[in-house]
């Protein structure tokens, strides 16, 4: 214990006061250094609710569906995707989108249109598009022509305008109206109301006959393979054929020669329908 000078009562007391206050703080620093804060208890997530986040989603415009499972990255590919159907064609066209089995991917379904409906609404590629080359289905076909990039064939052109009978094809470019598919058709059935013409020319155009009226060796198989090539529309240049035109003149019997031309001239006829519209092209 203290002594207290009984002289002085005051200083005691405030001795005693002061005393008090210390041991006070003392203890409540003592206190914070030896008590630790309790850590929260831990709740781990059981299986079950692991995978329920993958069937979670939310729903964006027209009821489309996003997991919510999907990293971030994800679900920005799948609403710019959403967004480029709907800027690239009228969305009357498609039928509804829906996720797929690989919606964590960012992956749809359902992804599907009416052809015979869109077919005849589709516009031949402008020049802003030059790597189109072809759209074509079940319904219909449309040919960029010419192409820079991969010129089509002439026989496979004449080959969808005879299969479609003419209908919801187009074969042209941008910048002028498409080719006249009907006219060309016409000319496809001319040609082929005419096959007795062909039977007659034919024979002239053989290797054995040709050298037997006393053609050079070294001309024949050329002849005969530019002949070929140009009743089948894989050989459309001008001096091809007109080398054709004038074995005509030397070598077929005077009878024949009105029916040869005339079959020769319906080849062109189909020829120049494609070659004219092409040199036309301002693309």
């Amino acid at each position: 214990m203290q002594n207290f000078e009984l002289s002085n009562p005051e200083a005691n007391i405030r001795s005693l006061f002061l005393e008090k206050v210390n041991s006070q703080k003392n203890n409540e620093v003592k206190e914070n250094t030896t008590k630790k804060p309790k850590k929260p208890p831990v709740i781990k997530p059981n299986i079950e609710d692991l995978e329920l986040k993958y069937y979670e989603y939310e729903t964006i415009a027209d009821d489309i569906r996003i997991y919510n499972g999907l990293i971030p990255e994800k679900k920005k590919e799948m609403k710019r995707k959403i967004k480029l159907l709907k800027t690239i064609t009228p969305t009357q066209v498609f039928s509804k989108i829906e996720p797929s089995v690989l919606s964590v991917q960012g992956g749809f379904k359902n992804i599907l249109f009416n052809e015979e409906l869109f077919m005849p609404f589709t516009t031949i590629p402008g020049k802003a598009y030059p790597t189109i080359l072809k759209i074509g289905c079940n319904f219909g076909e449309v040919y960029a022509f010419p192409n820079i990039y991969e010129p089509h064939t002439l026989r496979g052109m004449l080959n969808s305008i005879d299969k479609l009978k003419g209908e919801n094809i187009i074969i042209g470019c941008a910048c002028q109206p498409p080719l006249d598919v009907k006219a060309v058709l016409e000319l496809l059935k001319q040609l082929n109301a005419n096959s007795d013409l062909y039977e007659v020319i034919k024979k002239y155009f053989t290797v054995q006959f040709l050298d037997s009226v006393g053609i050079m060796r070294t001309r024949i198989n050329r002849i005969v393979r530019n002949f070929n090539n140009i009743i089948k529309f894989k050989t459309t240049d001008r001096d091809s054929i007109q080398e054709i035109c004038n074995v005509i003149d030397d070598i077929v019997e005077r009878s024949d020669v009105s029916k040869c031309n005339q079959y020769i001239e319906l080849i062109k006829s189909i020829i120049i329908s494609f070659t004219s519209y092409a040199k036309r092209c301002k693309c």
